[in-house]
C-alpha cells in the first residue's frame, strides 16, 4: 500500500489531475462551493455599502465561528439556523453552494481544464447573484438572514 505513495509524490499536479479526473472534479467542487459562498457575501454586502473586510457576522451582530462558515456543511450542521440567535439562514445560500459544487465538479470531470474553469466561474457568479437576489427579497418580506 505505501509503495504506491512514491508515484504520487513524483507526479506533477497537472499530470495527477489529468490521470485522475475524479480528483480534479472533487477539487473543483470544493473550490466552487467556497467561491459561491464568497460571491453570496459580495452580492449581499456590496449593494448595501457594507465592507468585505473582517469576519462573518450574524444579523444579531455575533461573529460566526469559522467551522460554521464551511460551505454546505456549515448550513447542514446548524440546521439552517444561526447558533447564536436562531435566525433562519436562507436556503438560497446553501443551494448556491451545493449547485455550484455539483456543476463545477461535473464540468471539470467532463471538460478540459480551461473550458471547465470558464464554465465554473460563470456558474458560481450566477448562483451567487441569484442567492443574493432571493435573500434581498426575503429581507424585504421581513425574513431574517445571515451574512
Amino acid at each position: 500500500m505505501w509503495g504506491s505513495v512514491g508515484r504520487f509524490r513524483d507526479m506533477r499536479y497537472q499530470e495527477f489531475f489529468t490521470q485522475y479526473p475524479i480528483a480534479r472534479a472533487l477539487a473543483a467542487a470544493g473550490l466552487a462551493a467556497i467561491f459561491a459562498s464568497f460571491s453570496c457575501v459580495v452580492f449581499e454586502r456590496v449593494p448595501k455599502g457594507k465592507s468585505l473586510n473582517g469576519r462573518s457576522f450574524c444579523i444579531c451582530g455575533a461573529v460566526i465561528k469559522p467551522w460554521y462558515n464551511i460551505p454546505i456543511f456549515g448550513w447542514l450542521v446548524q440546521g439552517g439556523k444561526a447558533r447564536c440567535c436562531g435566525a433562519k439562514i436562507p436556503v438560497s445560500y446553501f443551494l448556491a453552494e451545493l449547485v455550484s459544487a455539483i456543476f463545477a465538479g461535473a464540468i471539470f470531470y467532463l471538460l478540459p481544464f480551461w473550458q471547465g474553469l470558464v464554465m465554473s466561474v460563470a456558474v458560481v457568479v450566477v448562483m451567487g447573484a441569484q442567492s443574493a437576489r432571493e435573500s434581498s427579497a426575503g429581507a424585504k418580506e421581513g425574513r431574517p438572514d445571515e451574512e
